[in-house]
């Protein structure tokens, strides 16, 4: 994700890369050939060094609340890779560093820059649909990445698909449904050796005034079953987010059965690069953008609430 952030935010005519940093100095150095720019294996150069505006954490979860709060110390506006920390605790310190400094963080969070999440986002805003009562979706990888990498140990990443997949769909279910209050659901060990995090999971969430939310995440998307899907329904009709395969389309639906489909399938995906623009706008024009520490802690706590009501068969309430 660190050279994928790094090749977007060499495209945009706003933005330069002063540095880039990793433990594994050869991986900074290959980076740092490639841009060009200085390279360096300790961090802290980064933090502290002045000709630095801006700062993005694209390293594994476990380093995420640390390096964010200390940019944040230091003055710095803060891109943090997806989730924002490993769990409550670790985005409840980082919420709090966002507050005690006069910079921004955001939160990656790109399906929020998917042209058909952003239409029907556009149609929900206007009342199309009328008010929004129920959302219900999935996403999910193939899971193939998870031998070789951090991702299948807990201490390293603070959980399993939820936390990696899951936090997209349920930030989105916020955004479109408001603010959270209670959870519950069930996660698995089915496929992938990668206990005691999960590899599959669904989840049931309330929202204010009594909406709800239905999520379903995992590693066993196989080739061919797509990425992600969500359609929301509300008391004149409905949105439908498709991003499965080749789709990129946003259907829009009323209770006479009529229908409007907006496709944006021949697009090449252009997210990163509109959330990148969002973010250096958002900054140059002194405003927060989205989605915030508090979105980030938000979707953080769903999908531990719904490790917790796994293994205790409780609703959670948050």
């Amino acid at each position: 994700m660190g050279r994928r952030r790094a090749e977007v935010i060499s495209r945009h005519p706003g933005a330069r890369i002063v540095k880039v940093a990793d433990m594994d100095f050869a991986r900074a150095a290959s980076l740092g050939q490639d841009i060009p720019c200085p390279a360096t294996g300790d961090p802290e150069e980064c933090l502290q060094d002045p000709g630095v505006d801006v700062v993005f954490v694209c390293t594994p979860n476990d380093s995420h609340a640390a390096l964010a709060s200390e940019a944040l110390r230091h003055g710095k506006h803060v891109f943090c890779e997806k989730p924002l920390a490993r769990n409550p605790e670790e985005a409840q310190q980082v919420l709090e560093a966002t507050r005690r400094s006069r910079a921004f963080l955001k939160v990656g969070s790109p399906l929020r820059f998917f042209p058909n999440v952003l239409k029907a986002k556009e149609l929900v805003n206007k009342g199309v649909i009328g008010e929004p009562l129920y959302g219900r979706g999935w996403i999910g990888v193939p899971g193939t990445h998870l031998a070789s990498t951090w991702f299948s140990d807990c201490e390293v990443s603070g959980g399993g698909v939820f936390l990696d997949m899951g936090v997209h769909l349920l930030d989105l279910a916020r955004w479109f449904l408001g603010e959270v209050i209670a959870a519950t659901g069930y996660v698995g060990t089915l496929h992938w050796p990668v206990e005691p995090s999960e590899d599959t999971g669904a989840g049931v969430f309330r929202f204010e005034g009594g909406r709800l939310a239905m999520i379903q995440v995992s590693w066993m998307e196989w080739p061919g079953a797509g990425y992600a899907y969500f359609e929301l329904i509300g008391s004149k009709g409905f949105v439908r987010v498709d991003s499965r395969g080749e789709a990129c389309t946003c259907i829009l639906g009323f209770r006479d059965g009529s229908r409007q489909a907006f496709d944006f399938s021949d697009r090449p995906p252009h997210s990163y690069d509109d959330e990148l623009a969002h973010f250096i706008t958002s900054l140059t024009e002194g405003r927060q953008p989205m989605a915030t520490a508090y979105d980030g802690l938000r979707a953080v706590q769903m999908a531990h609430a719904v490790y917790r009501a796994s293994r205790t068969g409780v609703t959670v309430v948050l």
